[in-house]
């Protein structure tokens, strides 16, 4: 029994992002103000919501034509022109890209990977995902038992084993590797469904019900979850709980065909025609549209460009290995090849930023965060990024730009508000509006910080009365915060204005 695709993979470079942490609003505006990454975040989690995610090894990459066409030129490093063992960096002159020579590409770099991370179990975890994206799932598995053996723990080579197992029919074997994975982390992401699938096709359908009803307290959104369960549910002819189910999942993703198939069935046999009849037109018609989106895909240079989008994958992933073991500079040539393989990737271009930050060099990170703009212009948190650049380079008005963007494009969110409400009081102008842009951070976010920056504007606007209460509430809300203290008591030492 199937469950969507993009419920079940979930490949290595999701927990290789937590090496220099997921790029979440505080994060970023930690390493963008102070150059430094983000606090890693735990090892075996998936990214936060809101964060730039990485895409697993195994899955397959956004249609993207315009990668057919090489850039002009590549990245370049003005820190080094040559790889961390003297020869020119990759994309100093390029071979004829083919297939074979990306493939080979990724072999060697993952090789020398855990030839210079040796007891890294994320340099282990990405060579075997390269090994098992190849179709050697033998040495795959050599590689993710190798990491169990070093850090117990991994809960994401378990669940590798696993797959690959299930692929293999050795469902049994998948059990086993599952459980051992929820064993490590019950809060896994999609380890409940893959479990409960095995334990389904060898008949046991009661077991896999009991592991998905655990599966939704512990992660009580996953949608995977809701959707193997009704599944499940079907299977046992338990009409009335598969429909709720998947009338969850498609309150979630009203794109997936499966469950409203699953719908039209349950409905079926429940006697409800005409909504049996509404939910088959519309899998119907869904599956209509991913047969025009496969056909669309299918071009001459599909291959290539996939196994580029891939290579780049792979080379981030590297890069974020290398460099949490205190290796920046082959860090900084893997992500500037593979910002030169695909022009679209924006997480390579992230960890370039905080990369350069680090070194000091703005100018090099905000000219990636700019590309990242480009490949995602919906992107609040990196458009909040450039701004808190901008404005640490003395651009005000391009700070202006983009903090007005971020409120735009996230306007349940308050960090737009407060960090546009801090540049007019750095730069002296338009308080008043400044005053409405704090209260509305306040407003959205009633933190201690959101808070102290109200305080320090409504005393620019000469409101000493709010400046005091506003900074009153900052120190109630984080007492043993010194510049809160300080803040309050300097108000109120202040004569009132009549």
């Amino acid at each position: 029994m199937n469950t969507p695709s993009t419920c079940r993979r979930w490949g290595w470079g999701m927990g290789l992002t937590a090496i220099v942490g997921t790029v979440v609003a505080a994060g970023l505006l930690t390493a963008v103000l102070r150059g430094r990454a983000p606090r890693p975040a735990a090892r075996n989690t998936l990214p936060l919501s809101g964060s730039t995610p990485t895409r697993s090894l195994t899955r397959e990459p956004a249609d993207r034509s315009s990668a057919v066409n090489e850039p002009t030129s590549a990245p370049v490093s003005t820190a080094s022109q040559r790889s961390h063992n003297g020869k020119p960096a990759p994309e100093a002159a390029q071979p004829r890209m083919t297939a074979e020579t990306l493939q080979a590409e990724a072999m060697a770099v993952v090789v020398r990977l855990v030839d210079d991370c040796p007891r890294s179990t994320d340099a282990l975890g990405l060579l075997g995902m390269v090994h098992n994206r190849y179709g050697n799932t033998a040495e795959a598995v050599k590689c993710w038992q190798r990491c169990v053996e070093i850090d117990p723990n991994r809960a994401d080579a378990y669940r590798s084993i696993g797959e690959v197992a299930a692929r293999k029919g050795e469902y049994d074997e998948a059990v086993r590797q599952f459980r051992k994975a929820l064993e490590v982390d019950p809060k896994a992401p999609g380890i409940h469904a893959a479990l409960a699938d095995a334990l389904m096709t060898l008949g046991e359908v009661a077991e896999a019900i009991t592991v998905l009803e655990r599966g939704t307290k512990a992660l009580p959104t996953a949608n995977d979850i809701n959707f193997t369960l009704a599944q499940a549910y079907l299977q046992i002819q338990e009409y009335g709980l598969a429909k709720t189910d998947y009338e969850a999942v498609i309150a979630v993703r009203p794109d997936m065909a499966g469950a409203y198939h699953g719908l039209a069935v349950a409905c079926g046999r429940l006697g409800l025609a005409e909504q049996a009849r509404q939910y088959q037109e519309e899998f119907l018609r869904l599956k209509g549209e991913e047969r025009k989106t496969q056909e669309g895909r299918r071009y001459k240079f599909q291959g290539l460009i996939l196994d580029r989008e891939g290579l780049a994958e792979i080379l981030t992933d590297a890069g974020c290995v290398y460099f949490g073991n205190g290796k920046p500079e082959p860090a900084e040539e893997l992500w500037l090849r593979a910002a030169f393989l695909d022009r679209q990737n924006a997480r390579c271009r992230t960890q370039l930023a905080f990369l350069y930050r680090q070194q000091h060099r703005d100018g090099d990170a905000l000219r990636m965060l700019d590309q990242v703009r480009e490949a995602e212009p919906e992107n609040a948190v990196n458009l909040l990024a450039v701004g808190l650049l901008c404005q640490k380079l003395n651009r005000s008005r391009d700070a202006e730009d983009a903090f007005r963007g971020v409120i735009k494009l996230a306007p349940g969110r308050g960090e737009g508000s407060r960090a546009l409400a801090e540049l007019y009081l750095q730069t002296d102008k338009n308080l008043a509006e400044a005053r409405d842009l704090a209260a509305r951070a306040v407003a959205l976010q009633p933190s201690a910080s959101n808070y102290s920056i109200l305080s320090q504007v409504c005393y620019k606007n000469g409101d000493l009365s709010a400046s005091l209460s506003a900074a009153q509430e900052a120190v109630r809300r984080d007492p043993g915060n010194a510049t809160y203290r300080q803040l309050a008591e300097f108000v109120k030492s202040r004569p009132s204005r009549k």
